[in-house]
């Protein structure tokens, strides 16, 4: 699993990243203590137990493993072949031919499980919204569509999923100007070939505002599935043993099951 997360990190070109150590105190000092005097709190480091164990250790051991881990993912991406499909010149086009190009130097990456995030906005549409989404499921679509088309033999062999989710939920009832207003319950579209397809996971609500799935009179509909159960389903797929998914979700225990049977 990889994850990449580039922002402004206030980094400079040239500039060497330093961290200073905190006074040494004596033996025994509780950490109560040397929090008193001033000193950073303390950060166990399992990998490093010699090292920089504070808050400034652990936040420069991090920050330099991110500049590795892009050295070595924009090296693998040099000596690769060039895609040959076209991808949409979108916004989602353009991350899913980044999703597609790090997916085919997987082999040189060595690694076995990889998440990617890719997003699509405007779905807030509390006006036009019919058309809104065809424009924007239009553009989805022909997303996937260049991933599926990248290879042949990797669709044939695929393994993976891909999880679209609608992250604004939006109200049963329209609203004025052709929208809906925010909501509840929604959504998940899972697919890729460890899925289980052709079914709903989870109970149908009864579309009817101020229906027994109403949680107002508008239609927000009152999700019968927890995130905390897809997540659960999801992290035992990725090799999460089952007696520690309590320890992981620790609110599982108030559902009825820790596997909704989506995947394997």
């Amino acid at each position: 699993m990889i994850g990449l997360d580039v922002g402004n990190s206030g980094l400079h070109p040239g500039r060497r990243l330093t961290s200073t150590r905190p006074r040494r105190l004596a033996a025994g000092v509780s950490e109560r203590e040397r929090r008193r005097r001033g000193a950073p709190r303390r950060v166990p480091d399992a990998a490093d137990p010699g090292g920089d164990q504070t808050l400034v250790g652990a936040a420069s051991s991090v920050t330099s493993s991110a500049i590795a881990n892009t050295a070595l993912l924009n090296a693998a991406l040099a000596k690769g072949a060039t895609l040959k499909t076209t991808f949409p010149g979108t916004s989602i086009g353009r991350q899913f031919q980044q999703v597609a190009g790090i997916l085919s130097v997987r082999t040189e990456l060595r690694i076995n499980r990889q998440i990617f995030f890719v997003s699509l906005g405007g779905f807030d549409t509390h006006t036009n919204e019919i058309s809104t989404h065809q424009t924007l499921f239009t553009q989805l679509n022909a997303a996937v569509e260049g991933v599926l088309r990248r290879d042949g033999r990797a669709r044939r062999r695929l393994r993976r999923h891909d999880l679209h989710a609608v992250g604004l939920r939006r109200t049963f009832q329209p609203a004025s100007g052709g929208g809906s207003d925010h909501a509840w319950g929604s959504h998940h579209f899972v697919l890729g070939g460890s899925v289980r397809g052709g079914n709903f996971y989870g109970t149908f609500p009864e579309p009817r505002p101020q229906g027994p799935d109403d949680s107002s009179s508008e239609g927000r509909w009152i999700p019968t599935t927890s995130v905390d159960q897809y997540a659960a389903t999801l992290a035992q797929w990725f090799g999460l043993d089952g007696r520690s998914v309590p320890s992981v979700f620790p609110n599982i225990g108030r559902f009825a099951s820790s596997h909704l049977g989506f995947l394997p």
